[in-house]
């Protein structure tokens, strides 16, 4: 009688062993820490921004903080207030990227903000650039972080 209240204690810890293992395998596979978010400082213009001019591009130069750099910008990822989609871009230094926007493109999400969704322009509006940044070691992709900064623009002919 003893030896099966043992196998019975036996069996119940392997099965207890066998599920310990199991999460440990999928907590492996498929935990991943917070993402990074790395905040850039950004500079938008022109400033101010004239709502009745659709003709040309807004400008968002990103400064990024060390040691990340511009060359290793996904430019295709760039976003305005996660919305307006980035036009074109280029690297001006080591730490510098320049987003282009379509000018037209955002003096519409502008006034579909200030008029439709009630926001107030009395001290500027925040605009926010996102976007993705690879990181490159031994010329291998290693991770892809999430940039952010915020710049305030100031809105005229409203």
């Amino acid at each position: 009688m003893e030896s099966k209240g043992i196998s019975k204690i036996i069996a119940v810890g392997l099965f207890l062993a066998a599920i310990i293992v199991v999460a440990v395998v999928l907590i492996a596979i498929y935990w991943r820490p917070a993402e990074t978010l790395i905040r850039v400082e950004v500079d938008i213009s022109p400033d101010p921004l004239d709502l009745t001019n659709v003709i040309g591009e807004v400008v968002a130069n990103i400064t990024f903080p060390e040691p990340y750099r511009a060359a290793d910008v996904n430019a295709s990822t760039i976003k305005l207030d996660d919305t307006v989609p980035v036009k074109d871009g280029s690297v001006l230094t080591s730490q510098k990227f320049v987003a282009r926007f379509d000018r037209e493109e955002v003096v519409n999400y502008l006034w579909s903000q200030i008029y439709h969704m009630g926001i107030p322009t009395d001290h500027g509006v925040e605009l926010t650039i996102t976007g993705e940044i690879l990181v490159i070691s031994d010329d291998t992709i290693t991770d892809i972080l999430r940039f952010e900064g915020t710049d305030t623009v100031e809105v005229v002919g409203e």
